[in-house]
C-alpha cells in the first residue's frame, strides 16, 4: 500500500550497544552478555547507524527488520 506512494517501511532491531547506559552496568554484567554474543561484544554506535544508512539507501528494500546483534539471535 505505501509503495504505492513511494513509501518504504524498514527497522533496524539492535542488541547491546555501547550507550552511556551500558557503560554504567557492572563489569561482571557486561562480561555475562558478552558471552552470550559470538562476536562477544556490544555494537558500537556507528555500527548501527550502519545499518540504518544501508537499508536508506538502498531502494528496494521495504518491509525487513534488520537485526544487529552480533549473532545474538541465529
Amino acid at each position: 500500500e505505501g509503495a504505492l506512494r513511494n513509501i518504504r517501511c524498514n527497522a533496524v532491531a539492535p542488541g547491546m550497544v555501547k550507550t552511556d547506559m551500558t557503560e554504567k552496568m557492572s563489569e561482571r554484567r557486561q562480561n555475562e552478555f558478552n558471552e552470550q554474543i559470538p562476536l562477544k561484544r556490544f555494537a558500537e554506535p556507528a555500527e548501527i547507524a550502519d545499518a540504518v544508512s544501508f537499508l536508506i539507501e538502498n531502494q528496494y528494500i521495504t518491509g525487513q527488520v534488520m537485526t544487529v546483534d552480533g549473532g545474538l539471535t541465529i
